[in-house]
């Protein structure tokens, strides 16, 4: 099948809206002959009818004419999203910006650096969304997004992903916690404790898992999770250690925690998420100084 005209599309959406050829050449601000043109053109191209016509000059859609109405709304709302978007370009206004990062960046880092970023690109518009690491790979290699900000460790590799920034790992426990005599916390201090640990899964968890094999000391894990705000709201509750991210301990004010730092030294890396085909736009890249900038004054 040849490609669909959006004309075509655009006087199928009317049909359906309106329930007849001259309803729909009304709301077009065209005539009825061309709506009726266009309607039979489209029924031949597709090769099946869309409408049942009954008494008068009303038209029923088909079964089908509802199921493709689902898909030509979809193509509708894209071609008005890139018309604005076109019109914005030509106005010289900044286009969209799509960012996408995991659920510790949203929760510390990226307010911060939307916030300084505005302060220059005041007209910039950003849609923001959070996913897990893989998704937000997938999506800027799909180009669905312009950039990702991820967190990572030296046990994940991502090829292509850019490391702007590195910083340790943290050993986390509740106030008044015998461990906070100590300066630094090693695996040894950690033998016999409930450990709430990441999924094995994840690259954390595999980091923290291989510090503690390289020690001979065996993971009492009693809870595993794959998000550091659940750890750490569980250890302020009272209950149990981990090894977390230091970033994302940062993000939030916890009233009963304590941490120092974890030996053998674990890395976690804040990582970019570029697009290897699509050159970033001048918004996005000074988009991604403004986040190195943050990220250097952590």
């Amino acid at each position: 099948m040849s490609s669909l005209r959006l004309r075509y599309i655009e006087v199928f959406l009317a049909l359906m809206q309106t329930g007849s050829a001259q309803g729909a050449a009304d709301l077009l601000c065209t005539t009825q002959p061309s709506i009726s043109k266009a309607l039979g053109a489209l029924e031949r191209q597709l090769g099946f009818p869309l409408f049942v016509r009954t008494g008068g000059s009303r038209l029923k859609p088909t079964a089908d004419a509802y199921t493709l109405m689902v898909e030509a709304n979809r193509v509708n709302e894209e071609l008005r999203s890139f018309l604005q978007v076109a019109a914005e370009l030509q106005a010289g206004q900044a286009a969209h910006l799509n960012v996408q990062v995991t659920a510790a960046i949203a929760s510390y880092l990226l307010p911060r650096v939307v916030a300084r970023y505005k302060e220059t690109w005041h007209d910039a518009k950003l849609s923001l969304t959070v996913a897990h690491t893989d998704a937000i790979v997938n999506s800027v290699r799909n180009q669905h997004m312009d950039i990702g900000i991820i967190i990572t460790s030296p046990e994940e590799e991502f090829p292509g992903v850019r490391n702007v920034w590195t910083g340790p790992m943290v050993c986390v426990f509740p106030k008044g916690h015998a461990l906070a005599a100590k300066a630094q916390i090693t695996p040894a201090d950690l033998a016999g404790e409930p450990l709430i640990a990441y999924r094995s899964s994840l690259g954390l968890g595999k980091m923290v898992e291989k510090a503690f094999a390289s020690a001979g000391v065996p993971l009492n894990v009693e809870i595993r999770v794959n998000n550091t705000a659940v750890i750490c709201r569980i250890v302020e509750e009272g209950y149990g250690v981990s090894v977390v991210d230091r970033l994302s301990l940062a993000a939030r004010n916890y009233s009963n925690i304590e941490y120092r730092p974890f030996a053998p030294e674990c890395l976690m890396r804040v990582g970019l998420v570029l697009s290897e085909k699509v050159p970033l736009s001048v918004q996005g890249q000074h988009f991604v100084e403004t986040l190195k900038l943050c990220l250097d004054e952590l």
